[in-house]
């Protein structure tokens, strides 16, 4: 009877230390990523310039002007519409910003 709880109990020990010899002792807490419109990186813009005025050709918008991509992502100029020259700016999302 001694012999088999000694057993059990360096068989125990034994599981005990293997589960805490696992534990690096890294106790850091990361950071979730940035979201967009923080400090973090922008989310890249999926769009080419020559698609984002596409896009706006296609939404019937004329004489626009030459984009440029933003801190955002998001590429920006000018545009006709309705014979309004408006800012505008093309989103990740493909949606049009009037401005």
């Amino acid at each position: 009877m001694t012999r088999a709880l000694l057993l059990a109990a360096a068989l125990a020990a034994g599981l005990a230390f293997s589960a805490f010899a696992g534990d690096t002792g890294d106790t850091t807490v990361k950071a979730p990523p940035a979201a967009e419109g923080t400090n973090g990186p922008a989310i890249e813009n999926i769009f080419t310039s020559d698609q984002a005025r596409k896009h706006l050709m296609q939404l019937g918008y004329t004489n626009i002007s030459a984009l440029e991509k933003d801190a955002d992502g998001k590429w920006i100029g000018t545009a006709t519409k309705d014979g309004k020259t408006v800012a505008v700016a093309v989103d990740i999302k493909g949606e049009v910003i009037k401005k």
